[in-house]
């Protein structure tokens, strides 16, 4: 084991859309629809050097702005303890730096023309993973996913803290969500969330999926099997440059099920993103959690959910 702790950074390389940009009678939003970009994740350590608190908060700020969300909200939520290397106990995580790619850039029609294409639009799921070594992830107290242009200040921000409650097994819940442009497709009026309420600003909800996974053994042969997972949905969060930015605290938060953390072996957590637009339609919370986390599985383990997506 190593002295240091220090934050996992890696950039994606799949994104799945499908889209396009406005149907007879349907006003879309401007801010929606977006077609280019990279997504990226960040894992906050629970402890860390004085130098590495630095490019810590460096790296949150680049994506949330202190105005959205306070030094004092960042740090109850997200506490990173500075501690000597004498003081630092858990297994070394390396900064860990993938050159970014361009996940989604497709060429969408011009118009939607039918009811079936606006609601493929109006869905859109992205992820990302980190690999870590033996039980590292429990020394972790905080993640950050990301959607944007390469290189800057995210599009799409929503920091999860990852909330330790037993020795075994942690929850996910949502610190802070901002979205300056949605890749969903939703309408140019928000719903109205109370009597009275008059253009209410687009919007979308957003489902985030967290999984984990670690090698084990079948058959005397090493396979990476699942270890749990779990997901939670925020609805309306308002989109634009300007747009109010949801955060919460406490335990009024919506949460999810309990995640166990993996034993000392190597494991994999992926987060997933699935935003759903407004068009018209009740937001069917289950088919978008089941969604988020049929991406947070992956490709070996998505066959379980087919059916249920149906």
């Amino acid at each position: 084991m190593h002295a240091m702790i220090r934050m996992v950074l890696v950039f994606t390389t799949s994104f799945v859309f499908l889209g396009c940009t406005a149907l007879t009678g349907f006003d879309h939003a401007t801010d929606s629809g977006k077609q280019k970009g990279t997504v990226a994740l960040a894992l906050i350590p629970l402890t860390a050097k004085s130098g590495e608190l630095d490019k810590i908060t460096e790296h949150i700020r680049k994506h949330i702005d202190k105005n959205d969300l306070s030094n004092e909200r960042l740090k109850a939520s997200c506490p990173t303890v500075i501690a000597d290397d004498h003081e630092l106990v858990g297994a070394a995580v390396p900064l860990i730096v993938a050159a970014a790619k361009v996940v989604f850039d497709l060429y969408m029609d011009a118009k939607i023309r039918n009811e079936e294409k606006l609601k493929k639009a109006a869905q859109a799921t992205y992820s990302e993973r980190v690999i870590l070594e033996n039980n590292d992830l429990e020394h972790y107290g905080c993640a950050l996913i990301t959607r944007g242009p390469k290189d800057k200040s995210g599009e799409f921000a929503a920091l999860i803290k990852l909330q330790k409650v037993t020795e075994k097994a942690f929850v996910a819940k949502p610190v802070y969500i901002g979205a300056k442009t949605a890749v969903a497709i939703t309408s140019k009026e928000g719903p109205k969330t109370e009597p009275g309420d008059k253009n209410p600003p687009p919007s979308i909800n957003v489902s985030i999926a967290v999984s984990v996974k670690g090698i084990g053994k079948q058959h005397e042969l090493p396979i990476l099997a699942p270890v749990g997972e779990g997901s939670f949905s925020v609805a309306t969060v308002k989109i634009g440059p300007s747009a109010e930015r949801y955060t919460c605290s406490g335990s009024l938060c919506p949460t999810s099920d309990l995640i166990p953390y993996v034993g000392d072996v190597p494991s994999s957590l992926t987060i997933s993103v699935n935003e759903t637009g407004n068009i018209g339609h009740d937001f069917d919370q289950r088919s978008a959690e089941l969604k988020a986390l049929k991406e947070a599985l992956g490709p070996a383990l998505k066959d379980a959910l087919t059916e249920a997506l149906k």
